[in-house]
This record gives structure tokens, sequence and C-alpha cells, in this order.
């Protein structure tokens, strides 16, 4: 009996989504470790919304940098920490009020660009 021909996978879906990156400079960094609490709390209350789809740092290794710890501090032993972040979401509206409300941004610690949409196909 020949064998079964492999089941067909499913075509990418096409999802929209709106991107924020922003940075920081290395001067910043403890600046932002003590405004992550807020930052971190803003982040969280768009995810349980549904807005926020993913947020995090871009490193320059693949050592990973945790500023989520209980004393929030940098736990790796990298020395270069993320000055780079994107964030990620489902639509332009929560992305613009992520910009505009955020501590990283109206304290001025961090720059962000322009919302941007993304057009991603998902396997």
């Amino acid at each position: 009996m020949p064998a079964s021909p492999p089941e067909a996978s499913s075509p990418p879906r096409r999802s929209v989504y709106f991107v924020v990156e922003y940075r920081w400079e290395p001067a910043a960094v403890e600046a932002v470790r003590r405004a992550y609490p807020q930052h971190r709390a803003d982040t969280d209350r768009l995810g349980a919304g549904g807005q926020l789809w993913m947020i995090g740092t871009l490193s320059h290794s693949d050592v990973a940098v945790d500023f989520d710890t209980a004393e929030n501090t940098c736990t790796a032993e990298d020395a270069h920490p993320p000055i780079r972040a994107i964030a990620v979401f489902r639509d332009r509206l929560a992305a613009e009020r992520f910009r505009a409300g955020d501590p990283l941004f109206t304290q001025h610690w961090a720059t962000s660009s322009p919302v941007q949409r993304w057009s991603a196909l998902e396997y």
C-alpha cells in the first residue's frame, strides 16, 4: 500500500500589527531601570486589554538581560546593556497612546520611531 501524501499545511495568514521601536542613550540606562516598574505596569495593562501583542529589548549579544527582577537590576554579565526595544500592538491607537503616555517617553529617557504598520505573514 503506498504511503499517504503529506498533509498540506495551511497557507500563511496575513496579519497587520503596529510597531514602535524605541531607544535610549547608554548614559540613560540607570534612569530607564528606575522607570521600568511604571513602564511594566503600563505594558501589563495594555497586554491584559489585548492591545499589546509583544514587547522586548533588542540586545547586542546572545546574553540575556533581565530588567524584570525583584531588585530591578540587570542580571546578565553583559558589558553592553540593551538600549533598544520594540513593542508590537494590535491597533494603531494603542501604539500612539503608548508613545504619548509611557514614562520612558514622558520623562524623555527614550525616543521612539513613528508608529510603523507591519504587514506580517503568520505560518
